[in-house]
């Protein structure tokens, strides 16, 4: 079960680089075979299945969103706990919103790194 003091920290953390356009900081989060699937990168990076894998890839497409959308911000609305995930439901630019849920890896290091995450965006 993840702890909800962990997952408002993360949720911070996430929303803190993302507002900042800090990559790095971003990919900090992220394991090495990080999958990520949004609508978006079926949008920005034409792959029809919306699907990237490892943090390299994701990196490069998130650098090329960063580039596309320099408006991008995060405001928090909730976040929710879940087994072995969180979801962070956000305000983003234009009056829309965003649902994000965060799969984390199971070892038992000090810090989870995230395995999988999946978006949602009001049209």
């Amino acid at each position: 079960m993840i702890d909800p003091a962990f997952a408002a920290h993360f949720a911070a953390n996430w929303a803190e680089a993302w507002n900042d356009h800090d990559l790095d900081a971003i990919l900090a989060f992220l394991h090495d075979r990080f999958e990520m699937v949004s609508p978006a990168v079926t949008r920005i990076a034409g792959v029809e299945s919306g699907k990237l894998v490892g943090r390299e890839a994701v990196g490069k497409y998130w650098a090329r969103a960063l580039s596309l959308y320099p408006q991008l911000s995060i405001e928090i609305v909730q976040v929710l706990t879940g087994i072995d995930s969180i979801v962070i439901y956000s305000k983003i630019p234009n009056d829309r919103f965003l649902a994000e849920t965060f799969y984390f890896d199971n070892s038992e290091s000090s810090t989870p790194m995230v395995i999988r995450s999946i978006s949602h965006y009001t049209q």
